[in-house]
């Protein structure tokens, strides 16, 4: 028979013995609770990825649902039910519910922006008007652009070619030749980080049709040269244009909600003639076959977040399409 003492040493051993497997089944279920927690949302990120790239495939069709042939008339700018309105660059398209959650697109189009292979010296001294850099150094930038683009090593008046570039104390070479991505800038004299990502890269491409000749005795001339896409272009680049007030861009913004212009005359109607004049020879109403696609995702009660951003080229006479860029993000 047992003491009291050993009772109690037997007493205080069961104590401790509960108390480590309470600790050892805690931390299990902890464990566990995390895992599961973890299993859970990488679950949902995956969703809401594949409910993305529903989002970039939907967008594909409306574009190529919407292009014309010469069987169907095109797509009416206005339709009965939301629901069926056609998908439209710079038009705020609702939110789609599909599975658990919900995606929502954007289409850009890259006629929206200012062709930075394109471009004369006007257009491009008007995207820098936003920045506050001084006159010379606005000047440095566009011809210098207009250097590195061009065949040759003769610099312009502010400009720079192969002397400028090889002096600098990590020297490189001039492009002399087209631009191939707008992250090229960065290399161009007077473009700095600080100008680059307040803005510029935004309004700039180097994504163009290939131009369409027009043969009149064997001479070959180029057609919509250095103009932009008016339905397509964004708040930011219409607000360098001269003359333009923010009244107007209103004005422009409340219309394209509604439909595109479709004629110069539509157009000068919403702006007026002081600022249609100076723009009339740089803008067109028609879209390139390149698209930009955004498309962001959420899952229903979870924080998970997913989006997806990819370049495409719309082949309209075939009716298809080729991904030129794909970026995934996670929100």
């Amino acid at each position: 028979m047992m003491t009291d003492k050993e009772q109690g040493l037997v007493l205080l051993m069961v104590l401790w013995i509960v108390v480590m497997f309470t600790v050892i089944v805690g931390q299990f279920c902890y464990t566990m609770r995390t895992e599961v927690n973890i299993t859970r949302n990488f679950r949902d990120e995956a969703k809401a990825y594949y409910l993305a790239r529903a989002g970039i495939n939907m967008a594909l069709k409306k574009i190529i649902d919407q292009i014309p042939t010469r069987y169907t008339a095109p797509i009416p700018a206005r339709e009965s039910s939301t629901a069926n309105l056609p998908w439209r660059v710079n038009m705020d398209i609702p939110a789609v519910p599909f599975g658990d959650g919900w995606f929502k697109v954007r289409l850009d189009n890259e006629n929206g922006k200012i062709n930075i292979n394109k471009a004369n010296a006007l257009l491009l001294q008007m995207i820098l008007k936003p920045f506050d850099i001084p006159e010379k150094q606005k000047y440095i930038i566009v011809e210098s652009i207009l250097d590195w683009r061009d065949m040759d090593n003769f610099h312009r008046t502010y400009g720079a070619e192969n002397d400028y570039y090889q002096s600098l104390p990590e020297p490189y070479r001039c492009g002399n030749r087209p631009f191939q991505d707008i992250s090229e800038l960065l290399l161009v004299r007077g473009v700095s980080r600080e100008i680059y990502d307040q803005g510029l890269k935004n309004m700039v491409t180097v994504r163009f049709d290939p131009e369409k000749k027009i043969k009149t005795l064997n001479v070959q001339k180029p057609t919509d040269t250095y103009k932009i896409n008016i339905n397509a272009v964004s708040v930011e680049i219409l607000r360098c244009f001269p003359e333009i007030t923010d009244e107007i861009v209103q004005a422009i913004i409340e219309f394209r909600r509604e439909k595109n212009f479709i004629s110069p005359s539509e157009f000068k109607k919403v702006v007026g003639e002081k600022v249609f004049s100076p723009m009339s020879d740089y803008i067109t109403f028609k879209n390139s076959s390149y698209y930009t696609i955004k498309s962001s995702a959420i899952i229903n009660e979870s924080r998970a977040k997913a989006g997806i951003q990819a370049l495409v080229r719309i082949d309209y006479r075939l009716k298809n399409f080729k991904i030129i860029e794909w970026l995934d993000y996670l929100n």
